[in-house]
């Protein structure tokens, strides 16, 4: 049933009252507002017997996303130069950018009042308990944390995340868990948990990583100091990158030889912005300068001071 625009005339003898019940509104300036009443061509039971019969089929089902994608994978690693960028990070926040929590930084943020929207993890130590400290601890209006946790971290991480959205995502790591994980989705990359959240933000459809703490040195010779924590390295060390030493240990100088075989493997279809004066910046500025062109754009190359404290692979929107 329409009834639209209609004139005065056709209801010129009828109260608004019957007018209304009519179907059309109550007449303003001598016309009627548009209404519609749809319905479905089919019938409610044609439509559940078609639901019935296609639910046999066991497709993959769409899925509400995790988060909001709006191009910018924020990554915030737990590197000491993380102190500098607290001000960068609550910008990024603030203009609807996701921010990724890994390992510990997730209680480092919450203790400054900057809830991620994810906390990823992949390590299998039951120790990464203390990570995670404050899960939970968020005003009761807020959405709060999703914790994305590899199946081979302890059964002691999920127990303390009973209560917390969590999603579990499988890692491949070529120790036979393909037998154990078939018709699973298995996330490679490299062996650390910054690294498999490149490949788990690209799987969310995201091409642009903000990394943050993702320093991959110890802050200086001197003190050893390897995360935000103040824990320290044992072994250490010397990495040459372009004119500079970065003093680190050997997962760190891995974590940037196993970041270089990534980026050479998306073959320029991400970018990378780093913040700080660690080893992975100074790798992505090196590379530009040597103008190695498997991985970036040479066309919008642009030349980068040695005080400058990010560096990407390639501009970002806000360079162009």
């Amino acid at each position: 049933m329409v009834q639209g625009m209609v004139e005065i005339d056709k209801w010129k003898d009828m109260t608004v009252e019957e007018i209304e019940k009519a179907g059309g509104h109550e007449v303003v300036n001598g016309k009627s507002p548009l209404l519609i009443n749809s319905k479905c061509i089919y019938t409610p039971e044609q439509l559940k017997d078609q639901i019935a019969e296609n639910m046999k089929r066991k497709l993959v089902e769409f899925q509400q996303a995790i988060l909001p994608n709006n191009g910018d994978f924020c990554m915030i690693g737990s590197g000491p130069s993380i102190e500098h960028h607290l001000d960068a990070i609550k910008d990024c926040q603030d203009q609807g950018m996701p921010l990724i929590a890994i390992k510990g930084s997730h209680d480092w943020l919450i203790e400054r009042g900057i809830i991620p929207d994810i906390c990823i993890m992949l390590d299998p130590q039951p120790k990464i308990l203390n990570c995670i400290k404050y899960a939970g601890q968020w005003p009761s209006s807020h959405k709060g944390c999703v914790y994305m946790i590899a199946s081979q971290c302890s059964p002691e991480i999920f127990d303390a995340l009973k209560t917390q959205r969590t999603v579990i995502w499988h890692a491949l790591s070529n120790i036979g868990e393909a037998g154990i994980l078939k018709g699973k989705m298995l996330v490679g990359g490299g062996t650390t948990t910054g690294l498999r959240g490149v490949n788990l933000g690209y799987l969310m459809g995201f091409r642009r990583f903000r990394m943050f703490g993702f320093d991959s040195c110890l802050k200086d010779k001197e003190s050893k100091i390897k995360r935000i924590s103040g824990e320290k390295a044992t072994k250490v060390v010397d990495v040459e990158c372009g004119s500079k030493v970065f003093y680190c240990n050997p997962a760190m100088a891995g974590q940037a030889n196993e970041l270089q075989s990534m980026i050479k493997m998306f073959d320029g279809n991400i970018r990378l912005k780093s913040y700080g004066y660690g080893l992975i910046t100074e790798l992505l500025r090196e590379r530009r300068r040597a103008k190695v062109y498997d991985w970036f754009n040479p066309d919008l190359e642009s030349e980068f001071e040695d005080n400058l404290i990010t560096s990407t692979n390639d501009l970002y929107p806000e360079d162009l």
